[in-house]
C-alpha cells in the first residue's frame, strides 16, 4: 500500500475492467485505500498527504463520482432507461449509482444508508413496480432473447421436466436464481433429493481427489528428499576420491623421501662427533613399503 507523497507521485490509477458506476468502495479498490480514506480526501479532511488528496479528487471527477451525502439524495431526481419496461435491482443500481447490494437491503428494511436516499429508491421502485422480493419487478421478468413469455415459460417447463434444478435452470435461462421461485416455484423433492446426493457425491469425490493428491506430493517430496540424499552421498564420494588421489602422491612422496634419507645415513662417515638421529621405522597409515 502507498503512504509516503513520494510514492503517491508515481502513482496512476487505472480504472477498474468492466466498472461504469464508481462509488467509494470502487476507489478505495483502485488506490488500494480504506473507504474512510476516500471520505476524508472527498471532504478535504486529509491534511497528512496532499497528494493522495489531489490524486483521488482529480480521478474521482474523471470517473464522474460525486460524494453523495443527504443533500445531494434530496436533489436527485432519478431518470428510467431508456427502452427499459421492466425494471430490475440492477436496473435501480445503475439509476442511482449504487451497488445492487444496496438496492436489495433498501427494499428489504435495512437500514444502511441515508434517509433521503432511501425514500428516493422506495418512491422510484413503486413507480416502476419493483417490489423488491424478486431480481425483477412483479409484473414479469425481461424476456432474456426469447420471443414472448410464453416461450420463455415453455423452455422453462421443458428444463423442469428434464431434471434440472431451479439453480440450473437459472443458469441456463440468464435470469436469477431466485426468480426461479416466481416463474416455477419450489423445485420437486426428487429434484431437491438427487442434487443433495450428488452433492454429497461430489463432495466425497474431492475428498478423495484431495487425500490422493496430498499422497502423490508427499511421495513426491519423499523423492526430492531421497535424491537429495543421493546427491549429497555422491559429493562426500567424489570428495573421497580426490583424498585418495592425493594420499596415493603423498605414498610416492614419502617412500621416495625415505629411500634418499637412508642413502644420506649410509654417506654419513664413522669419524662424525655430531649425535645421529636415526630413521623413524614407524609406517604412517595407508603407506607401504
Amino acid at each position: 500500500m502507498y503512504t509516503t507523497s513520494k510514492k503517491w507521485e508515481s502513482f496512476e490509477p487505472q480504472k477498474l475492467p468492466g466498472v461504469e458506476i464508481y462509488g467509494a468502495k470502487e476507489i478505495a479498490q483502485v488506490f488500494g485505500i480504506g473507504l474512510s480514506t476516500v471520505t476524508l480526501c472527498m471532504t478535504n479532511k486529509n491534511s497528512y498527504n496532499k497528494i493522495l488528496v489531489q490524486k483521488v479528487r482529480k480521478f474521482a471527477e474523471e470517473v464522474g463520482y460525486k460524494q453523495r451525502n443527504a443533500k445531494y439524495w434530496e436533489n436527485f431526481e432519478p431518470q428510467k432507461l431508456p427502452g427499459v419496461e421492466v425494471y430490475t435491482a440492477a436496473d435501480i443500481a445503475k439509476i442511482f449509482g449504487i451497488s445492487e447490494g444496496y438496492v436489495w437491503n433498501i427494499m428489504g428494511g435495512i437500514k444502511t444508508c441515508s434517509v433521503p436516499l432511501r425514500e428516493k429508491v422506495l418512491q422510484f421502485a413503486q413507480s416502476v413496480g419493483y417490489d423488491g422480493k424478486t431480481s425483477c419487478c412483479t409484473q414479469g421478468a425481461k424476456l432474456r432473447g426469447f420471443s414472448s413469455m410464453e416461450q420463455r415459460d415453455e423452455h422453462l417447463r421443458k428444463l423442469r421436466a428434464m431434471g434440472y434444478s431451479n439453480a440450473e435452470i437459472a443458469k441456463l435461462s440468464g435470469y436469477g436464481y431466485y426468480h426461479m421461485f416466481e416463474l416455477l416455484g419450489p423445485q420437486p423433492k426428487e429434484i431437491t433429493q438427487k442434487s443433495r446426493a450428488r452433492a454429497g457425491k461430489i463432495r466425497s469425490m474431492k475428498a478423495q481427489d484431495r487425500k490422493a493428491a496430498a499422497a502423490e506430493m508427499k511421495c513426491k517430496q519423499e523423492i526430492v528428499e531421497a535424491n537429495a540424499k543421493v546427491e549429497e552421498y555422491h559429493a562426500a564420494l567424489d570428495k573421497l576420491t580426490a583424498l585418495d588421489e592425493e594420499l596415493a602422491q603423498l605414498k610416492m612422496k614419502y617412500l621416495s623421501a625415505k629411500a634418499e634419507t637412508k642413502k644420506l645415513r649410509k654417506a654419513i662417515p664413522k669419524c662424525a662427533t655430531v649425535p645421529i638421529r636415526e630413521l623413524n621405522q614407524q609406517i604412517p597409515m595407508g603407506i607401504e613399503h
